[in-house]
């Protein structure tokens, strides 16, 4: 029989084990609590990392392909599937009865995930001597408009490109004020347009768009390809390129790319015949009318109906490469062999429908020839196309620069390492330039 002490002892001793159990449990508890969150940060960071590029595809399209490669790879909690059922409806296709609430929140979403992307393209792709570079460019663009004034206006994800540019004006003495853009302007509209009309040609015109504000700014500015409807003297637009593409085309040494401009227009000037080839099949003539320069191409309109040759498209198609480079035969100017184009492709068939959008539309418009050192050839049309050592071929409506087709539509595809042949005289072998 046991004593009082005894049993109180033993009692103790039960206690102290039970204690120093239950310890063990709430530490492995909150070491495994720990290592959880931990793993979910780390996963986040890297979910991150992978999903910052497609906030850049803005043609939908590439960025819905990329985003579905990662799927699978990414937390739950970012919430992409309505990422996904943005990009799908705004591109047509997918689910056709998704609910206005999910596409509100997507919207929302993807809007600032864009401009803290846009935050981290800038930390991790450039260095500030490129943003700085970038941003005094631009701001000589304009020149020294006769009010000595100038007024930027900017979509929120170009917002940091330019509070630089103003701070450049700022250095120049140039009076400068700047416009954000808000994610709904319809009530702003009547009075930016007439105020952006008005002083068009008087003062400095910068504006830097993004594809939200598309429609205000073709109303109010007008299209490269169609015509603009304000003055073009003291203007710089951006032309709905994306954030990382304008600095990266702008970041550069604008005196070099002047003299070899110079040079390659003298190449140029007077040319009766260009020909234009690669390795990988293309293979085409034509007789080019004036050129017209900008900071990323030298490009003509070609007369249209003696064209003949074929273009083997490898370097850009909409967002990028194309995943499967096609053919595009030319006979007397107009693509003859769309039936050839795939229609489980993606890309091949946009070209179709795109090219088939009127009688026009398939006409060849433009030769351009790709100038920038900045660009990069892999990226979007709207940059790949202004890279040097490429060119690019424009089908559709080309009035606007010399040309006498009239379409509805314009688009552009790129080809590598040409071989440009001016009246018999190479220029340029496989993408290098012999001047």
């Amino acid at each position: 029989m046991c004593s009082y002490k005894q049993v109180r002892c033993h009692l103790g001793r039960i206690s102290i084990t039970k204690l120093k159990t239950f310890r063990q449990c709430f530490f492995l508890l909150f070491f495994l609590l720990f290592s959880v969150l931990l793993q979910r940060h780390v996963n986040i960071i890297k979910a991150s990392v992978k999903l910052r590029p497609l906030f850049y595809m803005w043609d939908y399209e590439s960025g819905y392909i990329g985003g579905q490669n990662l799927k699978g790879q990414l937390p739950e909690d970012l919430r992409l599937h309505e990422w996904f059922i943005l990009n799908m409806t705004k591109n047509n296709f997918g689910n056709k009865t998704i609910e206005n609430s999910n596409l509100t929140n997507a919207d929302n979403f993807v809007a600032f995930n864009r401009n803290i992307a846009w935050k981290w393209q800038m930390n991790a792709d450039f260095k500030q001597e490129t943003l700085r570079l970038a941003a005094k460019n631009i701001a000589q663009k304009v020149g020294n408009p006769p009010s000595k004034s100038i007024l930027i206006v900017c979509s929120k994800n170009k917002l940091d490109i330019a509070k630089m540019i103003f701070d450049e004006l700022e250095k120049r003495s140039i009076e400068s004020h700047l416009i954000l853009l808000g994610t709904k302007i319809n009530s702003g509209v009547e009075h930016l347009q007439p105020l952006i009309k008005n002083l068009a040609g008087d003062w400095g015109l910068i504006l830097l768009i993004q594809p939200e504000h598309a429609s205000f700014l073709f109303e109010t500015v007008g299209r490269p390809d169609t015509g603009l409807k304000i003055s073009s003297e003291y203007l710089f637009c951006d032309w709905l390129i994306r954030p990382s593409s304008l600095i990266r085309t702008y970041g550069i040494d604008m005196d070099e790319l002047d003299q070899f401009r110079q040079a390659l227009l003298s190449k140029l000037s007077g040319a009766r015949k260009i020909r234009v080839k690669t390795e990988n099949g293309t293979d085409i003539t034509i007789i080019p009318r004036s050129w017209i320069v900008t900071d990323g191409e030298v490009f003509t309109a070609p007369i249209e109906d003696d064209t003949n040759g074929t273009i083997f498209i490898d370097g850009c198609a909409y967002g990028g490469p194309p995943e499967h480079p096609f053919t595009l035969t030319i006979k007397n100017g107009e693509v003859v062999n769309l039936s050839d184009l795939s229609e489980t492709d993606k890309q091949q068939s946009w070209v179709r429908k795109d090219l088939s959008r009127d009688e026009n539309s398939k006409i060849l418009a433009e030769l351009g020839i790709g100038i920038n050192t900045g660009a990069r050839w892999n990226s979007n049309v709207m940059e790949s196309e202004q890279t040097r050592g490429t060119c690019h071929f424009g089908f559709g409506m080309n009035i606007e620069f010399g040309g006498q087709n009239k379409s509805s539509n314009h688009i552009d595809y790129v080809i590598l390492k040409p071989t440009i042949e001016v009246d018999g005289e190479i220029i340029c072998r496989a993408g290098e330039y012999k001047f």
